[in-house]
């Protein structure tokens, strides 16, 4: 028997020896970014709201479960970490001031003033507004009182534990005799 080698029609590659996972976000990734440019812009910002999802890593140290959020420029008043019904949700946004777009060419960008009094005019725009959202179910074991969250250098991370297992006990239970024997 051969070995088949089964190359993807779009990745271009090998995938047979892949994770499926690893497969499955980096073609999670590749659909984000195609959407990206369809996303609006200038005033049309403000009437549609964009989220953005989270770059996350979970991971289980010691029997701790971590999970670390990169949200680079954030600051506290910008983050919010809630759980309800065992869901984790991490949400994130910047304040920011509707501006205008331009669609002047870059020779007519020496001519015009680059900044208006009113709005700042805007030549080009890389960094991602709007809001930031990440949920996470966590399990059902969770210990409430080990849950914790802290952010430095653009990184959060909430980390908690799982309730110690009950152990079964053993109970003996003695038995009654009327006396009588068989």
């Amino acid at each position: 028997m051969r070995n088949m080698i089964a190359i993807h029609p779009i990745v271009g590659r090998n995938i047979a020896s892949e994770n499926p996972l690893r497969e499955l976000a980096r073609m999670e990734r590749a659909f984000e970014r195609l959407f990206e440019s369809f996303q609006p812009t200038g005033n049309e910002q403000s009437r549609t709201e964009t989220v953005h999802p989270i770059s996350a890593n979970v991971t289980e140290i010691d029997g701790r479960f971590e999970i670390q959020a990169a949200l680079p420029g954030f600051g506290q008043e910008d983050v919010e970490v809630t759980l309800e019904k065992g869901i984790l949700k991490i949400q994130a946004g910047f304040r920011t001031e509707p501006v205008s777009e331009t669609t002047e060419s870059p020779s007519e960008m020496e001519e015009s003033p680059k900044v208006e009094t009113a709005h700042a005019k805007i030549w080009r725009r890389e960094l991602l507004q709007g809001k930031f959202q990440r949920s996470f179910q966590l399990p059902e074991d969770l210990d409430p009182a080990t849950l914790q969250a802290s952010m430095k250098n653009g990184m959060l991370t909430v980390s908690f534990r799982r309730l110690e297992p009950l152990q079964p006990e053993t109970v003996r239970i003695p038995i009654a005799f009327d006396g009588s024997s068989n």
